[in-house]
């Protein structure tokens, strides 16, 4: 049984970079100061990961919104 498909998203991804965005406004330069990566390339990395191998099965690219 399939409760739910995640195909899209993942879920949380959202929360994370919201509270990245949030805590970046609140304490500027303490990412950068103490080494923590950076995440705001995430939504375009998805979208290159999502073009560039979709199933075979598929007959175009996947759409992704």
């Amino acid at each position: 049984m399939v409760l739910e498909d995640n195909g899209r998203c993942p879920s949380g991804v959202s929360y994370l970079l919201e509270n990245r965005r949030a805590m970046k406004r609140s304490f500027p330069g303490m990412f950068e100061s103490i080494g923590v990566r950076p995440v705001e390339h995430y939504p375009q990395e998805l979208l290159r990961c999502c073009n560039t191998s979709p199933p075979a099965a598929w007959p175009t690219q996947p759409s992704c919104c």
